[in-house]
Parts: C-alpha cells; sequence; structure tokens
C-alpha cells in the first residue's frame, strides 16, 4: 500500500508539521526511510526522515520524485534540488527523529496489514461485516454503513453507538424504513446515484445531518450496493477520504468476486428454487413453469430443508451441497442467503417413499457435525404454490430450535409452530399475562425437575396417565395422586375438562419461550429417530 500526501499530512497534524507542496499532488509514497549520511541516488516514491544538516549534505539526486520531512528546517527546504519536492518541516520541541521514524514505520506497517488482511478476507469469501469490522480501527471508528440495492443493511460500525438516531433505526432494524428511502428520493439520492460510482463528499447539511463520503457500486449497469462513512470520531480530512478510497477498492473485488460466485452458482434451478419461495404471488403459470423445472408435479408431496452453518463460507456451503447430492438421493439443493435450501420431493409420499425418505434424513443428519450446520424442517406439503410456505415453516423452525434448543442440531416445524403462534399474540398482550399465572405458585427455581410445575407439565403430555408419570419423575404413584390432588386445589380448575388442559399445556409453552431451560431437563420434545420413520 502507499501512502498519499494528504494521508502523511494527517498523521503530521500531532507534529505541528509545515507542508509545502511538490510538483505532483498525485504522487504516493511505497516506503519511508531515514536519510543516511553516505551519498547516493534517491529512490522514487520513497518519503525521507532526516535533519536539515543531513539534507545539507546530501547529493539529492532524483528528489523531485520523493518526500522529505525534516527535524529542525532552517530554510534547506529552497535549495533548488528540492524545490519540486513535497516538503515537510517540524519545527516542535522535543521531537525525537528515532520516534518520529518509528510512529511513521508503524503507520505504514499498520496500512499494508491492514490491506493484506482485507485481501485475504475477500479471498476466502467472508462477509461484508467482517471488512467492515477489519476496516473499523483504520477510520478511528467513524460510523459506516454498508447497504445493498433493496436497502437491506448488510454491515455497519460495530462496538460503536450509532450517533443519531435515523442510524441506530437502522441498525436495529436491518433495513432503511420506507419513510427515510422516501426522504433520499426526494433528495435525488437515488434518482443521482450513479452519479456517486466515484466516493464523493457531503457535508453536514443532509439527511443524516453528518458530513459522510458516500459511493455506489455498479453491477451489471446498475447500483447494486452502497457504502456511506459518517465522520462522527474525527474530522473530515483528505488523508481520511483516500483511505476510503483504498477501502472501495477492496470492496468493488469483494463485489466483484461475489457476483461471479452467484453467477457460477445461480443455475436456472437454483433461480427456480428461489423463485418458487421469493415470488408466490406471480400466478398459477409462473409457478407451474418453476415447477417443472426442477421436476415437482402438481400432487407431489415435498420437505422443505434450510441448513444454517455455524461460520458461513461458500466453500463450505458448495461442499455439503455436493455431500448432499450424491449421498441423499440427489435432491434439489442450493446455496441461498448464506445457507443452503434442499428440497426433498417425497412422490406419492407412499410407505416405500418414506422409507427411503427416512434413509436420506439418517444420511443428512451425520453430515451435520461434519459441516458444523444445523438443519430446519418444513411440514410435508404439496403444490408448487406451497414452497414458499414450507420455506417459512422452516425458518420457524431453525428460529425457535436455535433458541429453545441450542443443543440440538435439526429441527423440526412441527415441534415449534406453537411457539410461533404464541409470540404472534404477543404482538397483542404481552407473554408475562398470557400463562395462567397461579402456575408461578409452582415454580421451584433451585430444582425446576422436583417442582409441582414439572409434575403438572408431565402429568399433562401423558395425557393424566399417573403410571406414566410417576416412573418418569422416579415417584411413588400415591404421592403423584396426593400432589396432583394438591395442584387442583390451589388451581381451583377441573384438570378433567379438555379446555382447561389446553390453557395450561399452551402456559407451560410461554414459561418456556420466557425461560427457554425452564424445562431444560425433560425430553419430551426430543426427535427420536422412531418418530421420524412414522412420519407426520
Amino acid at each position: 500500500m502507499k501512502l498519499t500526501i494528504h494521508m502523511i499530512q494527517d498523521r503530521l497534524a500531532g507534529y505541528n508539521a509545515q507542508y509545502r507542496p511538490g510538483q505532483d499532488m498525485n504522487q504516493s509514497f511505497a516506503e519511508v526511510r531515514l536519510m543516511g549520511s553516505k551519498g547516493g541516488a534517491l529512490v522514487p516514491d520513497t518519503l525521507y526522515v532526516c535533519t536539515s544538516g543531513q539534507l545539507r549534505r546530501a547529493r539529492l539526486e532524483g528528489a523531485e520524485r520523493a518526500a522529505f520531512i525534516c527535524v529542525g528546517g532552517d530554510g534547506v527546504e529552497d535549495r533548488p534540488a528540492l524545490r519540486c519536492a513535497h516538503f515537510f518541516t517540524v519545527n516542535r520541541e522535543g521531537v525525537c527523529l528515532a520516534d518520529l521514524m518509528n510512529d511513521l514505520l508503524d503507520c505504514f506497517q499498520r496500512l499494508n496489514d491492514w490491506e493484506r488482511r482485507l485481501e485475504e478476507a475477500i479471498l476466502r469469501g467472508k462477509s461484508a461485516q467482517e471488512l467492515v469490522d477489519l476496516s473499523a480501527p483504520v477510520f478511528e471508528y467513524n460510523y459506516f454503513l454498508f447497504w445493498d440495492a433493496s436497502y437491506n443493511l448488510l454491515a455497519y460500525t460495530k462496538g460503536v453507538e450509532p450517533p443519531n438516531e435515523k442510524i441506530e433505526r437502522i441498525v436495529r432494524q436491518g433495513f432503511f424504513a420506507k419513510e427515510m428511502t422516501d426522504e433520499l428520493v426526494r433528495m435525488n439520492y437515488i434518482k443521482n446515484a450513479m452519479a456517486f460510482t466515484k466516493p464523493t463528499f457531503r457535508p453536514a447539511t443532509n439527511y443524516m445531518n453528518l458530513p459522510f463520503i458516500l459511493k455506489t457500486f455498479v453491477v451489471a449497469q446498475r447500483v447494486q450496493y452502497i457504502i456511506s462513512l459518517y465522520y462522527t470520531e474525527s474530522e473530515p480530512s483528505q488523508g481520511m477520504a483516500d483511505l476510503f478510497q483504498v477501502f472501495v477498492s477492496q470492496l468493488e473485488a469483494y463485489i466483484a468476486h461475489r457476483a461471479d460466485s452467484t453467477r457460477r452458482r445461480a443455475g436456472r434451478t437454483d433461480r427456480c428454487l428461489a423463485d418458487l419461495i421469493e415470488n408466490p404471488g406471480k400466478g398459477e403459470e409462473y409457478l407451474r413453469d418453476r415447477a417443472c423445472v426442477l421436476g415437482l408435479k402438481e400432487e407431489d408431496a415435498y420437505r422443505l430443508c434450510v441448513v444454517s452453518f455455524q461460520e458461513y463460507s461458500m466453500e463450505q456451503a458448495q461442499y455439503m451441497r455436493m455431500r448432499v447430492r450424491s449421498s441423499c438421493g440427489r435432491p434439489i439443493a442450493t446455496v441461498y442467503q448464506e445457507g443452503l435450501l434442499i428440497l426433498f420431493n417425497l412422490g406419492e409420499n407412499s410407505l416405500r417413499e418414506q422409507e427411503t425418505w427416512a434413509e436420506r434424513l439418517q444420511k443428512l443428519l451425520e453430515l451435520l457435525p461434519v459441516c458444523r450446520a444445523y438443519a430446519a424442517f418444513s411440514s410435508t406439503l404439496s403444490g408448487c404454490a406451497n414452497v414458499n410456505t414450507a420455506f417459512k415453516q422452516a425458518m420457524v423452525a431453525m428460529t425457535y430450535g436455535r433458541r429453545l434448543d441450542p443443543a440440538r442440531a435439526a429441527y423440526y416445524y412441527r415441534d415449534y409452530y406453537i411457539y410461533h403462534m404464541i409470540e404472534s399474540y404477543s404482538q397483542h398482550f404481552p407473554l408475562e399475562k398470557m400463562y395462567v399465572q397461579k402456575l408461578a405458585l409452582f415454580m421451584d427455581t433451585s430444582n425446576y425437575k422436583n417442582s409441582n410445575l414439572y409434575l403438572l407439565r408431565t402429568y399433562l403430555i401423558n395425557e393424566r396417565n399417573i403410571s406414566q408419570t410417576a416412573k418418569l419423575l422416579y415417584m411413588h404413584r400415591n404421592s403423584v395422586i396426593y400432589r396432583i390432588a394438591r395442584i387442583r386445589e390451589t388451581l381451583n380448575m377441573d384438570l378433567d375438562d379438555p379446555d382447561v388442559r389446553l390453557r395450561l399445556l399452551i402456559s407451560f409453552k410461554i414459561l418456556e419461550l420466557l425461560e427457554p431451560s425452564i424445562f431444560l431437563t425433560n425430553t419430551d420434545r426430543g426427535e427420536t429417530a422412531g418418530q421420524e420413520l412414522a412420519g407426520e
């Protein structure tokens, strides 16, 4: 990486250095050197650190292609050989030549390390967020926002409080709200987006009320990505603008690499599966055409699996895709949204096909720990119009499975749909007020498994079978009968009433949402091989 004149000016600002421009303001410098006592030609594009005495003794051959930082200048910059060179004079008392040299060497080293790490991250397929995380210290934690053409936030500066309410809302929601994009339209930012393909500075009189640099990225003749750097921790400077140019040049390579990867993996089959998920309302003809490409008949049953990785990389996703296609009966599998989509066609869902599905499922489950991945499954559905529903079901299973059962690797929609229903209802009433409040009387925070709360739950989910409840809780049958009777009295509820039992069972689900570990010792929600082989 080369330092520009403006970067050097920023670095020397703390030394109160005086600057006299050279003839080439676009010149940049590849290294910094301490000027030696011996003569010889100077190395082009080099920043020399020296004293005025050293400069007076030097031959200065080729000085016009170098720059000089002189400690204790006394007019030596007026030598004819130096008149075309960039010249910095440091007259501040107490400045040590060695300390100044070490400071500049440290600056060069940190910027070169940053550029190298960016290049490695791009080659390894790291996310945009990781690129911004690498860059935040270089930009003194001024605030980055990086978003796509749909105004979904891709990356931002972490570890720093958002500088204003608008940016805080964008970060919290993960996208620009409609009123924000409307404001951008009104201010012609969207209309003039192509004008920002070169980094452009905007003063504080803008929609964010902060000075910032803006850059748009064009893919296939359309603006697809936008990045802004908001000056929140330092004053705007041309030196930081030059650093921004270095960073966005790396982002250009990242976006080109990402676009190329997308083109390689987004074949017609992959695109058709994405179309069924993303465009359910485009009409029957559109959906049947996509389903036909996938070999999916209208009457065929299928299940959709969404795979998420502990640490996503394209190489890892492609490897698992290859393994799934080779060992699980060649289902439709495609990389999608930093994960993997797998569509298992169950045909007419006959007994034989259910057995085949069970075998393929087992092979997939064996792959999950190898690839450090999690899998979520939809219900068995049919009809091409329901692929979107299957995807939503799988995502619900993934969301609640990771939240409630983090130790597991496979999640099934049938196990979690009730939590989704309850939490959707919580938009109208707080969950804390929705369960049977008297259940709080039975909670023993020190030992849930021996509490009456755990006893009542076990009793109800085992269809009020006294013997089975006693066996599961290692209790005497008479003890179960006695404690259930006391629970009935405390609740003042008829446990023989199916509506009462339903309300209590829903209350237990709510308690799990409020405190996922509350029933951690139970195994009644565990997915056994026998249950899965039996189907739904």
